[in-house]
């Protein structure tokens, strides 16, 4: 059976002030793992009351984040004595700004359609205007798989203009335009070793504090070609169902003993901790690329070549060489050749309001295990092969057990988007070499 999605808190990390969603405490209770390693107080007192230097706004922030963090130790800090007049004070302020922040989809998505329909077009300042509101509509229209709100906006389009032709590509082309928080720049190689780096990204279309990670990829992809890094985005259910995943991703992250999103790795080495909102992004950024050009100042050990990735009708099959220098002194015997099958671009919109997936993990074609190098010398050569077919059939397969599980904790789950389907036009493959006990990966490489 496919394994339940975790329930997921949204964390601090003592060391790194990033967001992370990690799993509940196991013991059931409301503090986190990291409260009680960290030895955070458990009667410190609630920033709303006991204000201090803060200001009402900073206070009333800081309690709403103590309540999502550590709901215990915020009842545990409210003191018996407590005014009434305050803590009333705090549940209006607050039942106001959710009640505000609920119009933004509504007034952002009436924007979205004077942009498709060109109702704005006679107005300069309301073009503008509605052209920035299209930008917050899209991922506010879609945004926790609300099929009411897509439904609203579909219908009305087809009204319009007699289907949703068109629909999906304009909103695309509103997405595309808004560029990166960041510049990446373009990496200039220099002397080159001939290293290819990995650069693998756990994370989650549901998981808001993934934003940071998911964009500072796309600077990375943006900034390296696949002949440079090659990029892997495993999606997780955490902390919510997510149609992008699959069991050989699940075990991926079990490889790794990774249980929190975002999580980054660079050949096989972490790289950096935590996430957060778009103003996170640049420095996420800045700290994995800071890991990969270090990382490619460093010649590999073994080599990978004449990669081919061939579709035969409905077959698709990935071959190549791992190149072991005469000499070699490198040891083999936990090396695994790892074979990956991934969609260049995958479109969706979770909650967290990313649209734009790349390089998407869709199929791992090793073994479990990966391919054996213990016995390997000089030239050898792996292939796999999996049918289109069957690869769609497998992640449906995969989606309706993890259904039929969820189930049991929430009776009215459903999937609103399976995304079992993949474009075989956007399937493309990363073979590379790993150290099973250290986990680094000693060289890989990319195929279109």
């Amino acid at each position: 059976m496919a394994p339940l999605a975790r329930e997921v808190i949204i964390s601090k990390d003592e060391h790194d002030p990033h967001e992370i969603c990690e799993p509940p405490a196991a013991g059931g209770d409301d503090e986190t793992p990291r409260e009680r390693d960290n030895g955070v107080a458990a009667s410190a007192p609630v920033p709303w009351l006991e204000p201090g230097d803060r200001g009402r706004i900073a206070s009333w922030l800081a309690t709403i984040r103590m309540a999502l963090v550590a709901p215990g130790q915020l009842i545990r800090g409210v003191a018996a004595s407590s005014r009434f007049e305050v803590a009333f004070g705090f549940a209006v302020a607050t039942t106001v700004a959710i009640y505000l922040i609920s119009l933004v989809p509504a007034a952002a998505l009436i924007a979205l359609w004077w942009v498709l329909t060109g109702g704005v077009e006679t107005n300069t300042r309301f073009l503008a205007l509605g052209g920035f509101m299209a930008i917050l509509a899209v991922p506010a229209a879609f945004i926790g798989n609300t099929r009411e709100i897509k439904g609203r906006l579909e219908g009305a389009y087809t009204k319009k203009f007699g289907s949703i032709d068109g629909l999906h590509e304009r909103i695309d082309e509103t997405l595309m335009s808004v560029p990166l928080p960041f510049k990446p720049g373009e990496y200039q190689a220099g002397d080159t070793t001939g290293r290819i780096v990995v650069a693998e990204l756990f994370t989650g279309s549901e998981c808001a504090p993934c934003v940071a990670s998911d964009l500072a990829f796309d600077g990375l992809i943006a900034r390296f070609d696949r002949g440079t890094v090659a990029i892997l985005e495993y999606h997780l259910h955490i902390p919510g169902p997510d149609p992008l995943t699959n069991r050989e991703v699940v075990e991926r992250a079990e490889y790794y003993d990774t249980h929190a999103t975002p999580t980054v790795f660079v050949d096989g080495i972490r790289s950096g901790r935590g996430g957060g909102g778009v103003s996170r992004a640049s420095r996420n950024f800045n700290t994995h690329k800071e890991s990969i050009e270090s990382r490619l100042l460093e010649p590999p050990s073994v080599g990978l070549s004449s990669l081919l990735l061939t579709r035969e009708e409905d077959l698709l099959t990935f071959s190549g060489e791992v190149d072991l220098p005469d000499g070699s002194e490198v040891p083999l015997e936990n090396a695994r050749v790892r074979l990956m099958l991934l969609e260049e671009t995958v479109h969706y919109t979770g909650r967290n309001g990313i649209h734009f997936h790349r390089f998407v993990v869709r199929k791992i074609l090793s073994p479990p295990d990966g391919l054996d190098l213990r016995n390997a010398s000089g030239e050898t050569t792996f292939s796999a092969s999996v049918s289109l077919s069957d690869l769609s059939a497998g992640l449906e397969q995969y989606l309706d057990e993890f259904q039929e599980e969820y189930r049991e904790r929430r009776s009215d789950f459903e999937w609103i988007e399976k995304l079992h389907e993949v474009d075989a036009g956007q399937l493309v493959a990363v073979a590379f070499v790993q150290d099973d006990e250290s986990k680094e990966i000693l060289q890989a490489a990319f195929a279109r």
